[in-house]
């Protein structure tokens, strides 16, 4: 009976671990070149970049600031990936959380900073 039994414990163990490893998907590591983890990153960090500025209150202070939305939309995507990787480790400095308010203008100061280094406007040369 004792034999029995764990025969039947083996057999049901064999098929289940069987049928486990059939229909388990396979993963597969395949090499990625830097350049293309390095574009992957760049494309991440614009389009996070271009969800902050696409709020409500990031267009209106960049509109009451005197700052074509559009035109900042461009800008962004023209940004090489240094200027973006800068951009990142700054927005990566502002306090989380707290004060919403202060972090959407601090990064609305960072891209007017940006955007004056380039020579694209004269917003501070104005005060």
């Amino acid at each position: 009976m004792i034999h029995t039994m764990k025969k039947l414990a083996v057999v049901l163990l064999l098929v289940t671990f069987s049928a486990v490893s059939t229909f388990t998907p396979v993963a597969r590591a395949v090499a990625i070149s830097t350049e293309t983890m390095l574009d992957q990153q760049a494309q991440s960090t614009q389009h996070d970049l271009q969800n902050l500025l696409a709020r409500a209150e990031v267009r209106k202070e960049l509109v009451r600031l005197g700052v074509d939305p559009e035109y900042v939309d461009r800008r962004i995507a023209a940004l090489t990936d240094d200027e973006l990787y800068q951009i990142q480790q700054k927005i990566g400095e502002l306090p989380a959380g707290g004060s919403s308010v202060l972090a959407i203008l601090g990064a609305v100061f960072l891209v007017l900073i940006v955007l004056e280094l380039v020579g694209v406007t004269n917003v501070f040369s104005k005060l």
